[in-house]
């Protein structure tokens, strides 16, 4: 049996336009927990179909959870 492992998920976020004059395009992070690399992959497909106007861009799968900082 295998436990979910976390994984750092960016999205980018809005409506595509990166010139400035309309809505912008931004960054954002989460952390989720994945059962398999395979399932993270069917994550982000689901979330481009989704209905709202973002997109993950990248998912990595983060070695350690505990943080180097926090306050």
């Amino acid at each position: 049996m295998t436990l979910p492992a976390a994984y750092l998920v960016v999205y980018e976020v809005g409506n595509d336009y990166h010139c400035g004059c309309c809505r912008r395009t931004w960054t954002e992070v989460d952390t989720l927990e994945f059962d398999s690399p395979e399932a993270a992959v069917e994550y982000a497909e689901n979330v481009r179909k989704g209905a709202d106007d973002r997109k993950v861009t990248a998912i990595y799968k983060l070695l350690n959870e505990k943080p180097v900082y926090e306050n």
